[in-house]
């Protein structure tokens, strides 16, 4: 439902189909990143990654953050792409202790579900990916726009997968250790981000949602995918989340709730569903509390607003026990290709806010949205074609937009994270709109942050 799920299989699975990684990568001990690169050969930026024997030693190699990302791009700062050691992330993370998160962060993020729409979308897969990816998070801070946290979720940094599990999933036989160097090289994209004073939100999305068994219509399958793809991704991800100190930590792939509106389980009682969503949110927090000792995120997708709406009236997912998280992070999908009006926007917030802040006091945690999106599924083409939206969408956004900051300022408590999607990827390019969007989102940004 979110870039951390259906958006990110779109890129993740171009990806995959462009730039399949078949080689072993490194383990923890290969500290010449098993590729037999000759590091005379190294660029500066690659530095001389040293071979060290096998096992713990009195003075371990300790690169530079820089360097680590240099491994991570490949050609042509390194001749082949190699991948950071658990050892190594953790040496820098020294570097970092984590900070006090603040009443409320701010980030933006460019439209990560729709980086293949990009006139320069090419540049994702193959050699060049990362450094792709890292420029796009460098040109953000240089936009000057608020950007208080990492972006949540990041694709296109390798090493990449074959998706041979279930439903086109990472296959945790077959494909687990390229799963745990891709997760160690996400981790140094989060120390890069916190070497630059950001908070380190620690939220890796490659993949579907989670969990995918053989067959999606059977609450037991899905019940034992919960233990078998679940659990240890889980346990890889948050251990590397510990080792890079974030400061959070969202083990979700998809919103927790995504399991309650498969369409194979609508035969089943709302009841079993409930309990499916349930052992999920149990399960994923007491993995993650044995390895990550920082902040810990929950997922949500449920919409509170209209009352009648023919998926989400049918189970109350607000009774959902999310006790033990300390943050809830909830999709919110502002405006939608039926309603792109600020009238409906201001609506929905309150309406979901209401309920929000209902179930944050219930359960003790701190709420937000990792996912502010207006016109999350569509191409602008398709905003102004579908349903009653009628409006053009450049012309729709900022009244929406506006409508939402507003909505968010009055209400019932104050957030702890949002982030803001750039906006669709096809206005990349609009400097107008970008320096609107700019003063917008700073002056909120200030105000959000102002007691009340």
């Amino acid at each position: 439902m979110n870039r951390w799920g259906y958006a990110v299989v779109t890129v993740g699975l171009t990806l995959g189909a462009a730039c399949s990684n078949k080689s072993v990568p490194p383990s923890d001990n290969d500290h010449d990143g098993g590729h037999g690169s000759d590091a005379g050969a190294w660029s500066s930026a690659c530095g001389a990654r040293v071979t060290q024997p096998p096992g713990p030693s009195a003075d371990p190699y300790c690169p530079s953050i820089d360097e680590m990302a240099a491994w991570i791009v490949g050609p042509p700062e390194c001749p082949d792409q190699v991948y950071p050691t658990d050892r190594e992330l953790a040496c820098n993370a020294a570097k970092w202790p984590r900070k006090t998160l603040p009443t409320t962060a701010i980030t933006t993020e460019l439209d990560w579900g729709n980086l293949t729409d990009r006139a320069d979308g090419s540049k994702l897969g193959g050699m060049g990916s990362a450094r792709y990816i890292f420029d796009l998070t460098d040109a953000l801070d240089n936009a000057g726009l608020p950007r208080d946290h990492t972006s949540p979720s990041v694709t296109g940094i390798p090493p990449f997968f074959e998706f041979r599990g279930p439903n086109k999933t990472v296959d945790m036989t077959t494909e687990r250790g390229t799963l745990e160097a891709s997760m160690r090289s996400y981790g140094a994209h989060i120390l890069r981000e916190r070497a630059k004073g950001k908070l380190g939100y620690f939220a890796y999305g490659l993949g579907s949602h989670e969990p995918q068994p053989p067959s999606t219509n059977s609450a037991a399958d899905i019940e034992a995918a919960i233990q078998s793809v679940m659990v240890p991704r889980v346990e890889i991800a948050a251990k590397v989340a510990e080792s890079v100190n974030a400061e959070v930590f969202a083990p979700f792939p998809g919103e927790a709730d995504i399991l309650a509106t498969l369409p194979g389980l609508s035969g089943i009682a709302p009841s079993e569903r409930f309990r499916l969503v349930q052992l999920l949110v149990d399960t994923v927090r007491t993995t993650s509390k044995k390895y990550f000792t920082g902040k810990l995120m929950g997922a949500s997708a449920w919409r509170y607003y209209p009352t009648d709406h023919p998926v989400y009236s049918t189970i109350d997912m607000s009774k959902i026990n999310w006790q033990g998280f300390d943050i809830v992070e909830f999709t919110l999908l502002l405006a939608t290709n039926d309603h792109c009006d600020a009238t409906y926007t201001l609506a929905f917030l309150a309406a979901q806010t209401a309920k929000i802040n209902e179930m944050a006091q219930r359960d003790h945690f701190a709420w937000g949205s990792a996912e502010i999106d207006i016109f999350t599924f569509d191409s602008v083409t398709k905003a102004t074609t579908t349903g009653g939206c009628t409006t053009n969408a450049r012309d729709a956004y900022f009244p929406a937009l506006d409508a939402a900051l507003q909505a968010f300022l009055n209400a019932p408590s104050r957030p702890a994270i949002l982030n803001f999607a750039n906006g669709p990827s096809a206005w990349s390019n609009d400097v107008t709109f970008l320096d609107e969007l700019k003063g917008k989102l700073n002056t909120f940004s200030a105000a959000i942050k102002t007691p009340k």
